[in-house]
C-alpha cells in the first residue's frame, strides 16, 4: 500500500541564468517524520518551497497524495511571518479564514503548551525569536493542517524554545497523526523526529532511508561526509 504524502518526480528548477537550483529530483515522502539534511545550499529549502506550492518547478512534478488536499498542508517558514498585530488577534485572523473549521487543535492549550498563555495580548512584533517563532506554529496548527512542513523551524532560538517546539512537533506525529517534512541542521534533533531521512547535495537527492539506518549507516559519500563533519560524531562506514 503507497503510504506517500508526496512523490516528485524528475524535478529541476533554475534560477536566474540557467543556474540550476535542484537537479532531477526523484523521491517518496512517507507518512510520519520526514527529515531532509544537507549542507547549507543544497536545495533543501527550494524544495519545501515547491512542496507548499510557493514555488513552480521548471521541470517535473509534485503529486500530493490522494489522502489529501492543499488545504491540508500548513507550512511554518524559518523566519515567521506574522500580522503586525496582537498575538491574539494573529490567531483570530487564522480562525476566521481557514478552510478546515474543525477544533482539533484548541488555540488555548497550544498557547498554555508553548507558555505564549500570558501575552495574548502582546504585539506579535515584541515578542522574542522563539516567541514569533511558537506563534507562527500555533497559526499554522490552527488550520488543522494533516501535512506540515517545517523550514529550520528551531533555528537561532534557545534550548529551552527549541525544546518546546521539538516536543510539541514529536506528539504531533506520534498522537495526533500529523506527518511532517522538516529541515534541520541540528542532528540529535533529526534522529528524534525522523521516520525517514532525506539527504540532498548540491541540489539533488543522495540518498533517501529510514531514520535509523540513516544515522547507523549513511550509504552514500556525501551523507557520509555530512555526517562526519559533525565534531563528536564517530565515523560512518
Amino acid at each position: 500500500m503507497n503510504n506517500s504524502i508526496f512523490t516528485v518526480k524528475s524535478l529541476s528548477l533554475f534560477g536566474e541564468g540557467g543556474y540550476r537550483i535542484l537537479s532531477e529530483v526523484t523521491c517518496l515522502f512517507s507518512q510520519g517524520g520526514n527529515v531532509i539534511l544537507g549542507h547549507n545550499g543544497a536545495g533543501k529549502t527550494s524544495l519545501l518551497h515547491i512542496l507548499a506550492g510557493f514555488t513552480k518547478p521548471s521541470v517535473g512534478e509534485v503529486y500530493l497524495g490522494s489522502s489529501y488536499t492543499n488545504y491540508e498542508v500548513a507550512f511554518v517558514f524559518q523566519k515567521p511571518i506574522l500580522l503586525r498585530r496582537t498575538v491574539q488577534q494573529n490567531i483570530d485572523f487564522i480562525l476566521s479564514v481557514r478552510k478546515n473549521k474543525s477544533n482539533i487543535f484548541i488555540p488555548s492549550k497550544l498557547l498554555e503548551r508553548l507558555d505564549l498563555d500570558r501575552k495574548r495580548h502582546n504585539h506579535a512584533d515584541m515578542l522574542s525569536g522563539g516567541e514569533r517563532q511558537k506563534l507562527a506554529l500555533i497559526m499554522a496548527l490552527l488550520l488543522n493542517p494533516k501535512i506540515l512542513i517545517l523550514d529550520e523551524p528551531t533555528a537561532n532560538i534557545d534550548l529551552k524554545t527549541e525544546s518546546e517546539v521539538e516536543s510539541l512537533l514529536f506528539d504531533l506525529k506520534q498522537y495526533h497523526g500529523v506527518h511532517i517534512i522538516l529541515t534541520t541542521h541540528i542532528i540529535s534533533q533529526a534522529k528524534r523526529l525522523s521516520d525517514n531521512v532525506v539527504y540532498m547535495h548540491e541540489g539533488r537527492i543522495s540518498e533517501v532511508t529510514s531514520g535509523d539506518l540513516f544515522f547507523k549507516h549513511p550509504v552514500s559519500e556525501p551523507a557520509r561526509n555530512y555526517m562526519n563533519s559533525f565534531l563528536g560524531t564517530e565515523p560512518c562506514y
